[in-house]
């Protein structure tokens, strides 16, 4: 792993002005697409039309980013593990990435684009968020997601919980300074007007609505597979009815 990290650093990090990119960051593409990479795994989701995320083991070849899947197949009777390679080209330019899939498993899996362009995530953050109100759902699943609502009004709480919530019925409470400011920062980092609604394949997955309503706009973000951009603030909502004292 040692060499990948200095493959990392040495051949595509660096930029023509000799400053060089901290890869293992978080980067974002135009359309929100999502890429971070750890000393493992390589966390990614192409959006536009086509949100499917995942996180798949990868090799860094000479200026090539290699996404692998590892499986058994019925075709040989799960006898042999196999591996599906997908390719891309890589490249730093300043303080961006650029991405070219070069093999038609890559392409696909980017949404048949030829090239996506990312910058660091943090390049896109609001310097702040204010709303009037917030509304967000949650269904169950053949699991046990929570089935919940919350509506959010200042620091005033309205929480209504079904299958297998926190608690069912419905409550009050209120935020603490502390919440109030995490939710706007996690609001402030989600990109909110940028992000829209995708046609998705219905699956053993919870359905989720967030509704965020300011006086310039109303934003209605719904889907079974948020963007990836929204997972930090997806988590404080879906954890916010433990933080509470409910009454």
């Amino acid at each position: 792993m040692k060499f990948i990290t200095t493959l990392l650093t040495l051949i595509i990090l660096k930029v023509a002005s000799g400053q060089r990119l901290n890869f293992y960051q978080a980067w974002i593409g135009d359309s929100l697409e999502y890429l971070k990479l750890d000393s493992t795994h390589a966390t990614f989701q192409f959006s536009g039309n086509y949100v499917y995320h995942d996180k798949k083991g990868y090799h860094i070849l000479g200026d090539t980013l290699r996404l692998q899947d590892w499986f058994h197949s019925s075709s040989d009777n799960y006898k042999t593990l196999q591996h599906k390679d997908y390719d891309y080209l890589i490249s730093s330019r300043k303080n961006s990435i650029l991405l070219k899939p070069i093999n038609d498993n890559a392409l696909g899996l980017a949404g048949n684009r030829k090239e996506i362009k990312y910058q660091p995530i943090n390049s896109i953050y609001k310097k702040s968020f204010g709303f009037d109100s917030l509304k967000f759902t949650s269904t169950t699943c053949y699991g046990t997601c929570p089935e919940m609502t919350i509506i959010i009004k200042g620091k005033y709480v309205f929480f209504s919980g079904g299958r297998h919530a926190v608690k069912q019925g419905n409550y009050e409470a209120f935020l603490t300074d502390t919440l109030y400011t995490k939710l706007k920062d996690h609001l402030r980092k989600s990109a909110i007007e940028k992000i829209k609604n995708w046609e998705q394949e219905v699956y053993d997955a919870p359905y989720y609505t967030l509704k965020v309503s300011s006086k310039q706009n109303q934003k209605l973000i719904k889907g079974y597979d948020l963007p990836l951009i929204m997972k930090d603030l997806l988590k404080f909502l879906l954890e916010l009815p433990t933080k509470l004292k409910l009454i």
